[in-house]
């Protein structure tokens, strides 16, 4: 059964990318889904795409201290603990 809610992190999508992140020490995985919604200009965005985008942007505001408490995800909450950097 996959993953049903309404919150960034709450989705099949997001949680594979969340997967991918953890195994990360730097932000290059941030950096290629914010990327991604770049490059599509004023392209339709695949869902996915912004599925992981959104995902990213609460990882952002995690590192910015600016989370409402929609993230709830313990790999991401230890991720942004371990990393060194905002």
């Amino acid at each position: 059964m996959g993953a049903w809610g309404i919150k960034a992190l709450e989705n099949d999508t997001a949680l594979d990318w969340v997967a991918g992140l953890t195994d990360e020490e730097d932000a290059s995985i941030i950096e290629e889904a914010l990327d991604a919604i770049e490059e599509a200009g004023e392209e339709e965005i695949d869902a996915s795409e912004a599925e992981e985008a959104l995902a990213a942007c609460e990882v952002i505001a995690l590192l910015q201290g600016n989370s409402d408490g929609h993230a709830g995800h313990e790999g991401v909450e230890a991720w942004v603990k371990a990393v060194s950097f905002k």
